[in-house]
């Protein structure tokens, strides 16, 4: 399986239908859902290359923010432009992971077509639009579903049989977007595919074309890295994710199956078809070995992230394509009855019209997101701009940009003290947990402007002055953001 098929299926006007239900799943809400923490770290520090004018070194709450390449920030900071917006908005901050998420599942259908047919296509594409590790990340401004496309347009590139280049400059684009990490592994792993079913090196070097390849790919990437250190005085870098702080190897988490089952929770609801598959021990005739293949596509990445220092789940986002074309293998086997099929439909039914439904509710999301929304903007509204802005406990992402400046963070109530002293305006804006407030500096002034909960947490934001009195008197009842 080093290609596509003599004969692979054509696209068809269903294949079509279920791209164009995709997008209308991962946009439902987009615009409305508030920020959290990680969107605005997408959303704000392109707005801030917006502001500077300086597209190379990109900037968070007016310091560099030296994490993540710079891909995902052209194209929000692109976005907002493009609509004349002065600030960049939720929704702008999520277009990126809308279309990608769509080309995902484009991909996704492309991939089966080319090496098992129209049916199972189609199958695979409804997984993969109405999987949850969709509907989360296309609701997301990070740049996890970008970086799961340009992954994907590889392996569609090894499935389909398209030339080389495309390949590359896949790669590269993914590099931009998140790092090389695994664009390596998938390079990896078509070289493993490829000589395991008895391709020779000099044939996958003709195929692959890997001088021209990485010469491409390091015109692409490395410019931008030589410029952003250059632009910090040639040691900005050092330490940083940008310089590969994240890729070196550990050994004391080698036997943690995180990652071994962790990409099974991306596709949820569809796990439910291994089970029945175990249980009516029904599997697909895989004449060709693709199964195993899809398998090398995902496990491979799984055993070098458990190499890793951390364990985060949308680090095998870009293993979704094989995950949902093995699925779709597996469901055309164990739903082989009309009555397996109806309930499969039905679950499908169900999950789409619960994300598109409640999209951009509570429903689906931490309240949290919309207190945080309500106090930042409650903060400017209440709060003259001179004032400084502390979060004790919360994080301050999210506040800061609602509010408009940003929200300095501090994890003690000495700390917190050490700013009100140096404080020259006498008040500072305090966003905290209720429980919080008796922990304050004896003496304190404390005037609650407006709290919100979630769950058994109790936000508040007061205005905060230099000890000379306590008045505490003033602590509303529980209830949304507002000004009291």
């Amino acid at each position: 399986m080093t290609a596509a098929v003599a004969a692979p299926a054509r696209w068809e006007r269903r294949h079509t239908a279920i791209a164009v239900l995709a997008l209308l799943i991962a946009a439902g809400g987009a615009a409305r859902l508030p920020l959290d923490d990680h969107d605005v770290l997408v959303v704000q520090t392109a707005q801030e290359m917006r502001e500077r004018h300086d597209w190379i070194v990109p900037y968070f709450l007016g310091k560099p923010r030296l994490n993540k390449p710079p891909l995902s920030y052209w194209l929000v900071a692109a976005a907002a432009d493009a609509s004349g917006s002065a600030r960049a908005t939720p929704g702008q901050g999520r277009l990126p992971s809308i279309l990608a998420g769509v080309g995902v599942v484009a991909l996704v259908m492309a991939i089966a077509l080319a090496w098992l047919g129209a049916d199972t296509a189609a199958i695979a594409g409804l997984i993969a639009a109405s999987s949850t590790g969709f509907f989360r990340y296309t609701h997301s401004a990070r740049p996890d579903m970008l970086y799961a496309f340009w992954c994907t347009l590889m392996l569609a590139t090894f499935a389909c049989g398209w030339r080389a280049v495309v390949l590359w400059l896949a790669a590269a684009l993914a590099t931009l977007t998140k790092g090389p990490q695994v664009p390596a592994m998938l390079l990896a792993a078509i070289v493993l595919v490829e000589r395991r079913n008895g391709m020779t090196w000099r044939r996958i070097a003709r195929r692959w074309q890997p001088v021209g390849g990485v010469a491409l790919l390091l015109a692409l990437t490395l410019p931008w890295w030589w410029a952003v250190h250059h632009a910090l005085g040639g040691r900005g870098l050092a330490g940083t994710q940008l310089a590969g702080s994240l890729l070196a190897p550990t050994w004391h988490k080698l036997f943690d199956p995180y990652f071994f089952y962790r990409p099974l929770a991306l596709v949820l609801p569809w796990t439910a078809v291994l089970l029945v598959a175990l249980i009516r021990r029904r599997w697909p005739d895989d004449p060709r070995h693709l199964l195993p293949s899809l398998a090398v596509f995902v496990l491979g990445p799984a055993l070098v992230f458990t190499l890793g220092t951390q364990r985060r789940p949308h680090y095998m986002l870009p293993a979704l394509a094989p995950l949902c074309v093995a699925l779709a293998m597996v469901a055309r086997a164990a739903l082989d009855g009309r009555r397996l099929r109806s309930a499969a439909a039905v679950l499908c039914a169900a999950t789409i019209t619960v994300e598109i439904a409640f999209a951009g509710s509570t429903a689906l999301w931490s309240r949290e997101r919309w207190v945080m929304q309500d106090l930042g903007r409650l903060a400017a509204r209440a709060l003259p701009s001179t004032t400084p802005l502390v979060a004790l406990g919360p994080g301050r992402a999210a506040p800061s940009y609602y509010a408009g400046r940003p929200m300095r963070s501090v994890r003690s109530v000495t700390r917190l003290q050490a700013v009100l002293e140096r404080n020259r305006t006498g008040q500072v804006g305090l966003l905290t947990e209720r429980r919080w407030l008796a922990k304050l500096p004896a003496g304190a002034s404390v005037t609650i402007l407006g709290n919100g909960v979630v769950g058994d947490d109790d936000f508040v934001l007061a205005a905060l002055g230099p000890p000379n009195r306590v008045d505490l008197s003033q602590l509303p009842g529980r209830g949304s953001a507002n000004g009291s």
